[in-house]
């Protein structure tokens, strides 16, 4: 089942290991604004504007429901994303899928 909302920091910006979630908009607090960044691989990278952290896949599982935390960018598989557009029947984007 699709739903909509804007991903969100939770809890301490600056540290790795912070829970992102998915939340309504919120009024210009910025933990729910991000970057785009292209990689090498036709992937993007998700890029907190907050806290120049990265969106990952906790653990680097596949597992669905597995939570996204904030994390330090590296060659890691699990802070790399295809973006789907709306609407389409994608529903795990991460490269580890």
């Amino acid at each position: 089942m699709a739903t909509s909302g804007y991903l969100d920091l939770n809890g301490r910006y600056a540290q790795s290991g912070v829970p992102i979630v998915q939340n309504t908009v919120t009024t210009n607090t910025g933990s729910q604004r991000w970057h785009v960044l292209p990689t090498d691989s036709g992937y993007v990278k998700l890029q907190s504007r907050l806290s120049g952290k990265a969106a990952a896949v906790s653990g680097a599982l596949i597992d669905p429901g597995t939570p996204l935390v904030s994390a330090d960018f590296g060659d890691a598989l699990n802070d790399q994303w295809r973006l789907a557009p709306p609407g389409s029947a994608g529903h795990h984007v991460g490269k580890l899928s």
